[in-house]
């Protein structure tokens, strides 16, 4: 034969021969010369049949980082794909978690949890003091002054109720407002003073009590009322100070609510006094109440202090009298005499001793007529 026909048919039986279809292993595919491992991201679970390219792409929820493989892995929890051909799987987001495998999306937390890191197979529940009022959250929000909230993996926060109060963000309890204070409304960041002219005596109160009649509160935020002192009354309710009793009356005792007049035949001419005074000798009160005495008309006087009439009736000097007896009567005249009563004079009845000087015997009611 001849060389150069020798070696046309060798080339054209080397062509003939690569272009015979080989079989390739799992994982391979036939190029049309040789058997290449399928790229990653891809698999073949069969031998190559010679046909060409029979690579799989790995499934949304799968990858394959290494080539040749014959499988694709699934995604691990806190993972996901939502490609085809994948060679890696993407973390799920913060605010999302995935608890499965396989996964092509994840899921938002759930409010009261929250996810702080990317690929999270499980979301965190909310620590107590603290919510997540919306899903998806990354974190979780500090409870508001006013509120509080004593579970974990809550989605809102409790308000404080009428009574308690709390001032800080974050809290998992309310404060019960102290004795002499309180709080009105719920959500309270602080609690009120009772005003002056009431109190309170117990702790988390939704308000203050009245001081009584008889009593007053001059402080804010008292837990008890004072009595008024004695000389003083308070007749109302929720008062801040006494009165002084008025001139007339007076009070003894403290915690009053009113004020004693003086009894008839006494007096008192000051304010906020605890006794009354007796009228002196000459001087009368004839009414309670009275603020000072009455003095006695001329020529009479009171039988001693604390009188409510002038009984007594004074003697009086004649500085010059005669006598005319009309037979059995003696009728007395006078030329100058102080008036003390019209119907009768106490006179004395003074002989003349031997000494030359009166000397008083006794004491004689007679009647007089005036000239």
């Amino acid at each position: 034969m001849h060389p150069k026909l020798t070696l046309v048919l060798a080339i054209v039986f080397l062509s003939t021969l690569s272009a015979i279809a080989q079989p390739c292993l799992p994982g391979e595919y036939w190029d049309g010369v040789f058997c290449v491992q399928c790229p990653a991201g891809t698999y073949d679970p069969d031998f190559g049949n010679g046909l060409g390219y029979n690579c799989v792409d790995c499934q949304a929820g799968q990858y394959q980082a290494n080539p040749g493989t014959t499988w694709c892995d699934d995604c691990p929890p806190g993972q996901f794909q939502a490609s085809t051909g994948a060679t890696v799987c993407n973390d799920c987001p913060m605010g999302q978690y995935q608890t499965d495998t396989g996964s092509f999306s994840c899921d938002d937390c759930d409010p009261g949890t929250y996810a702080a890191n990317t690929g999270q197979s499980i979301c965190d529940d909310c620590s107590p003091g603290t919510y997540a009022a919306n899903a998806g959250q990354s974190a979780c929000d500090n409870c508001e002054t006013g509120s509080y909230q004593p579970s974990s993996g809550a989605s809102s926060c409790i308000s404080c109720s009428a009574g308690t109060y709390q001032p800080s963000t974050g809290s998992t309890n309310c404060i019960d407002c102290a004795p002499g204070s309180y709080s009105l409304d719920p959500g309270a960041i602080s609690c009120e003073d009772c005003l002056p002219g009431g109190y309170q005596p117990l702790p988390a109160q939704t308000g203050c009590l009245d001081c009584p009649p008889g009593s007053f509160q001059a402080n804010p935020g008292a837990t008890f009322c004072d009595n008024c002192l004695p000389g003083s009354y308070q007749d109302q309710y929720g008062m801040p100070t006494c009165f002084n009793c008025l001139p007339g009356t007076v009070q003894p005792a403290s915690g009053a609510a009113s004020c004693d007049n003086c009894t008839p035949g006494h007096y008192q001419d000051q304010a906020g006094e605890t006794a009354c005074i007796e009228c002196a000798v000459g001087f009368t009160a004839a009414n309670p109440g009275q603020s000072i005495c009455d003095q006695c008309p001329s020529g009479t006087t009171t039988s001693g202090p604390g009188s409510t009439v002038c009984d007594v009736v004074l003697p009086i000097e004649l500085s010059s009298f005669y006598a005319r007896v009309e037979k059995e009567v003696v009728r007395l005249y006078w030329e100058v005499a102080q008036e003390v009563n019209t119907s009768f004079y106490v006179l004395q009845k003074a002989p003349m001793a031997s000494n030359g000087r009166p000397s008083p015997d006794r004491m004689v009611r007679v009647p007089v007529m005036n000239r």
